[in-house]
């Protein structure tokens, strides 16, 4: 029969026979029960039985090991666990399995695209691979060859990278209930990610891409974007009432996403993003001019005046505009006027870089784009800020040689 361990389990040895019988050897059982092998040389492994709960409610639970030294060191952190009032380690739960029951848990935590991101990923680059793992078995080793093989395949640095973060903060969470005692995908070496050197925009730059868009559906969302620094979400889900004309100010408080063919408005991207953004005269005056073209429109289509939850970017049925279609309008009219690719969001990159340049401070412009820290402008816009030093360096010099010259 099976002896007592510590941890008040039942720990026991068990032996995998050749014809794939799985016994427990005893002084009156010495042979396979179902071949009659002797079960001396055949693969050993230890489990260690304990019983959760009390009553009509009591679990039965095992624990495996090569060894009785290591499934008796288990048993006892179980019942350490139990004690703390944790929940037992289910020793079988494989990541495919943990990673589904996480991913559901965090369908209401995360922003609807930020949670389709995740479930991408995870269903076509992490569970495949890892998924027949289990979870507490699951290494550094086996991350890391994971991230070599997924970069033998083709896949970027940065998606790996990413790929990397989704797991790590699942295994964070597991590790915090007490289902593993180490992040592996912390543990094992990140991949290599260069930092995308794009020139920073210019003043004639910015002019040209309004010329570019000036007069069509998307002259505005572009002023918006390049002079206010929203991103594309936030200029979409803008509402009259965030809109005002007189304090020359935008108030962002939520953002417009289409996933799966439906339009919904939420929250912006972080509390921090929650803000309220001066805007300039011109954007300004071309603000007042789109309202009263919105009024035109909504009178021929019997809808009430451009006031309240109204939103300000519409299509010509007063529908929201797609983010999708305003993407690709934006790319065409670029390739139309001749000028170098750029994405939407790059409008409010060309924001942050103008500003800066104007001589805007570093905590000025990251409360104008919603970041969550100062540190977050100096990383992104770091091109920006290490070319303003030298000018500022230059200007010192400059200053310096002023001073030092003898008077006439």
């Amino acid at each position: 029969m099976g002896r007592r361990g510590r941890g008040e389990g039942t720990i026991r040895k068990r032996v995998r026979c050749a014809c794939g019988r799985v016994w427990t050897p005893t002084p009156e059982v010495r042979a396979c029960p179902s071949c009659g092998a002797a079960a001396a040389g055949r693969p050993v492994t230890w489990e260690a039985r304990f019983v959760v709960g009390e009553g009509p409610g009591q679990v039965r639970r095992s624990i495996y090991a090569p060894t009785r030294q290591e499934v008796v060191v288990l048993l006892d952190e179980e019942r350490r666990r139990i004690t703390r009032g944790e929940a037992p380690t289910d020793r079988r739960q494989t990541v495919g399995s943990y990673l589904a029951g996480w991913l559901a848990g965090k369908e209401r935590a995360l922003r609807p695209s930020t949670w389709l991101t995740y479930q991408g990923y995870i269903e076509r680059s992490i569970t495949p691979d890892l998924g027949r793992l289990r979870l507490t078995e699951l290494g550094p080793r086996h991350v890391d060859a994971w991230i070599d093989a997924k970069l033998e395949a083709g896949l970027s640095p940065r998606t790996v990278s990413h790929l990397r973060a989704i797991l790590r903060a699942a295994l964070n969470d597991a590790r915090r209930r007490g289902l593993v005692d180490r992040n592996a995908a912390a543990l094992a070496g990140p991949p290599r990610v260069e930092k995308l050197a794009q020139a920073p925009m210019t003043s004639e730059e910015a002019d040209r891409i309004l010329r570019a868009v000036a007069g069509t559906e998307i002259e505005t969302p572009v002023a918006v974007a390049l002079q206010a620094g929203l991103r594309l979400g936030e200029v979409l889900g803008l509402a009259w009432h965030d809109v005002d004309l007189e304090a020359r100010t935008l108030r962002v408080r939520q953002a417009l996403s289409r996933l799966r063919g439906v339009t919904t408005l939420g929250p912006p991207k972080s509390v921090d993003s929650r803000r309220v953004v001066p805007m300039t005269r011109p954007l300004t005056a071309l603000l007042a001019s789109h309202r009263e073209q919105e009024a035109v429109k909504r009178a021929r289509l019997c809808l009430p005046e451009v006031a309240g939850e109204a939103l300000v970017f519409t299509n010509r049925a007063s529908d929201p505009l797609d983010p999708s279609w305003v993407s690709h309008a934006f790319h065409d009219r670029l390739a139309e006027a001749g000028l170098p690719p750029r994405r939407f969001h790059d409008l409010r990159h060309g924001c942050a870089a103008l500003l800066l340049a104007s001589g805007a401070d570093l905590k000025v412009v990251s409360s104008i784009l919603g970041h969550s820290s100062i540190r977050l402008t100096a990383d992104t816009y770091a091109g920006v800020v290490d070319r303003l030093r030298g000018d500022a360096a230059e200007g010192l010099e400059r200053l310096l040689r002023l001073v030092a010259a003898p008077t006439q």
